[in-house]
């Protein structure tokens, strides 16, 4: 039947009958829905465990003021901190930026980690159904928003369990849906790695490398501190993934607590994208999965 539907469907036909298709499959394996639902749980609660609250307000003596070019050995100490300026000695306000950098990982894992087996995984399918007259356009789709589906149900999963927990964590409808985007960039990123590679092993071997610089150029584990790796971080999810929901949770907060950490990790080197709000972080991560689309289509053209 499908296969007589892929001769006869024009391109919104295809999609809608590979999407049903697709749903049916995911949602009869009952052992990796389990896995899907327990990785959210898992990462919202160890968050929990490593980060008490997101913002902690602390008593200091005189003066506190952060500069952008604060030391390395300030950054080295207080990494993951940011102070807000106080010139009376009361109390200043902490945010946490790691709980945040914490949280678009996750959110690019639960994208990347739900498609990368995807294409490579029915490699031998997919080669039948194009002599049939499939379409890559209808097939991307029906991935994309099957993926979307799944990803939509963890990033709930696990922003009700932290917006639970954390009283100081604000935004849920603008944070889950910034987060939601994050995944959706990330789905395709996955789907680009497994219309690379030709087997389940490849995919998976690569993976960890494809992920390393998502954590390592987002500029939170460590200052980015020169040209290059301005650069190569703009190629990365994870960059404006976290800064982001810096900019989410600073929505109507003079001090911006968490964006003032990013500008010391970040903008060192006077980026142009430093002071265009949360509109870059949308754009840029729009751009990136264009890109990768472009790509995927080009290595499943060619199998």
């Amino acid at each position: 039947e499908i296969k007589h539907r892929l001769v006869h469907a024009n391109p919104f036909h295809q999609s809608y009958w590979l999407t049903r298709r697709y749903m049916d499959i995911k949602l009869s394996d009952f052992k990796n829905l389990g896995l899907i639902a327990l990785q959210p749980i898992l990462i919202a609660f160890l968050i929990i465990f490593a980060f008490e609250n997101l913002i902690e307000v602390s008593p200091v003596n005189g003066n506190q003021v952060i500069e952008s070019n604060a030391t390395d050995d300030f950054l080295d100490y207080e990494e993951n901190h940011v102070i807000a300026e106080n010139e009376s000695g009361e109390p200043i306000q902490t945010g946490k930026i790691g709980a945040l950098f914490i949280m678009a990982i996750a959110a690019i894992w639960f994208g990347v980690s739900n498609a990368a087996k995807e294409i490579v995984g029915e490699l031998s399918v997919f080669r039948r159904e194009r002599m049939f007259n499939l379409q890559l356009t209808p097939y991307i789709t029906s991935k994309v928003i099957v993926l979307t589906f799944l990803s939509f149900v963890q990033i709930c999963i696990f922003l009700f369990i932290l917006f639970l927990h954390y009283e100081d964590l604000q935004f849920f409808v603008e944070t889950g849906v910034f987060l939601l985007w994050v995944s959706i960039v990330s789905i395709v990123f996955g789907l680009m790695l497994s219309s690379i590679t030709n087997t389940s092993t490849e995919v998976m071997s690569i993976l960890p490398i494809a992920l390393m610089p998502q954590i390592i150029l987002a500029g939170i584990i460590q200052p980015i501190q020169n040209d290059i790796t301005v650069l190569l971080s703009y190629l990365t999810i994870g960059r404006w993934g976290t800064e982001g929901l810096a900019r989410i949770q600073d929505i109507g907060r003079d001090n911006e607590l968490f964006l003032k950490i990013i500008d010391i990790h970040l903008y060192q080197h006077n980026s142009f994208l430093a002071s265009d709000g949360l509109f870059n972080n949308l754009f840029i991560l729009s751009l990136l999965l264009i890109a990768m689309l472009l790509v995927t289509y080009h290595f499943l053209n060619s199998k």
